[in-house]
């Protein structure tokens, strides 16, 4: 319970936050990545994946960013998309 109000208060303050990890597919290895921002009193989330070998053109299968205007709609289309 302490930890979710924690990083309510963090997100409230315009703090990013996010994380980032490797998966292992078929067809390489992937970073994908997803973060969080409020900003101008909308939250937005970004919700990002790339292969391994595309990074350095930063070729990205997935690069996008979404707007809510509350916090739920944000976590709940992070919980499903992310």
């Amino acid at each position: 319970m302490v930890k979710r109000w924690r990083s309510r208060l963090i997100i409230e303050k315009e703090i990013q936050v996010g994380f980032s990890h490797f998966i292992e597919e078929t067809s390489g290895r992937y970073l994908e990545s997803v973060g969080l921002q409020k900003w101008n009193d909308k939250y937005k989330v970004y919700i990002g994946n790339i292969k391994e070998n595309k990074m350095v053109s930063e070729e990205f299968e997935k690069d996008e960013i979404k707007e809510f205007d509350n916090l739920g709609e944000a976590l709940e289309y992070m919980r499903i998309k992310g």
